[in-house]
Parts: structure tokens; sequence; C-alpha cells
């Protein structure tokens, strides 16, 4: 259940990528955005496709932890390899994929069924909240741009945004979560990005 998971998931990709090269590509998946180009990817015993800009690729849990060694801050190393044992053990699966040239990465996680209206979104957003902010380094500084219920008899989306910032990366991060409740199963969706993106009409494709 939400309650239990852990959203972090680490703001440490750009490391790998130079500043000009992130903000090129960056500006090219707000223009897709416009046009909504993109690609859907099934996760076959899920039942689940998701519509994701075509610049992203799946990558194996295997190759994304990996990736994570290669990296210098033991603490969101280790921090992360939890995270993903923590879902294998409790039986649950999580699918990545990335645009490692833009420093952008997502995960999606199916989940079992939550029913949420309205009236439920601060209570989700006080859990995704509590729960980033809880397994992130002091120096990280998390502000929430945005949050927002919607949906309609069948669709319900709760999405928030937040703006990652730490002295020790020049460059913002922005952390789009999506939780996602329809044809009774549910998803939880997460985006990093160094650019803020309009996320929703990728969201409303998805097939569950």
């Amino acid at each position: 259940m939400i309650k239990k998971h852990s959203y972090l998931l680490l703001i440490l990709f750009l490391f790998s990528a130079c500043q000009q090269v992130i903000e090129k590509t960056a500006e090219n998946l707000v223009a897709e955005k416009k046009e909504l180009i993109g690609k859907y990817h099934t996760l076959k015993s899920e039942k689940i496709k998701v519509f994701l800009p075509e610049e992203f690729n799946y990558i194996s849990t295997k190759n994304y932890l990996e990736y994570i060694e290669k990296l210098k801050d033991t603490f969101l190393i280790n921090t992360e390899k939890q995270r993903v044992d923590f879902i294998k053990n409790t039986g649950r699966k999580i699918y990545f994929f990335e645009h490692f040239e833009s420093g952008s990465i997502a995960n999606i996680m199916p989940e079992k069924y939550i029913k949420f209206s309205n009236t439920d979104a601060k209570y989700l957003l006080a859990i995704i909240d509590k729960t980033i902010k809880s397994n992130s380094r002091p120096y990280i500084q998390y502000e929430l741009l945005e949050s927002q219920f919607k949906g309609n008899k069948n669709l319900k989306i709760f999405k928030a945004i937040y703006e990652v910032k730490s002295p020790k990366i020049e460059m913002k991060i922005y952390k789009h979560v999506y939780f996602i409740s329809y044809n009774k199963k549910s998803v939880l969706f997460n985006l990093e990005t160094p650019v803020q993106i309009d996320c929703d009409p990728y969201i409303e494709k998805i097939r569950i």
C-alpha cells in the first residue's frame, strides 16, 4: 500500500551528462509534448500500456541498479537499492524508462487497486510528501509547485509536482508524481526531468 512505499527516485541522473546537452534535449521534450509525439510501452504481465515521449526507452531493473552503482553518493545508492529490494520482496514490480541524455528517468509501479476521490487528495499528498522528504538528504530541498486531482466516474488521477534543489547541484530538477486508478487497477508513475513538463496528456493515454 502507498503508506509503505518509498517514492524517492534519485536526483543524481544529471551527473552523467553535460549541462548544454541536457538543456537542448530537455527543450526537445517540451517541444514534442505540444504535438504529443510518443510511443506505447506494454507491460505484458500487468496488461498495462503506458504512453511516453519517444525518447524514453525501457531499462531493466538489473541495468538500472548497475548504473546507480557507478555514482558516488553511498547514501543515495543504498537508499535506492533498499527501495527496489523492498518492492521486490513484497511481490510487486517496478519498471524503469530512461532518457539519460536529457537526465530524465521514469518509473512505473503497478499497485493494488485503491479507490479515491478529490476528498482523499490531501491525504495522498501528505503521504507522498512525508515519504519523499524522510528518505532524502537534509541538504536537498523539495518545493511543492502543484497538486491536483482529476477524474471522472471511472478514471482517477492525483498528481504532485516538486521542484528539487540542492547546493551541490547547479541545475534544478522537477519531480512529477502521479497516482492513477482505473478499471479496478492502480498505478504509481514517477518522472524526474531537468525541466517541468506537462505530463497530463501522456498520463491520460495510459491503458490499464
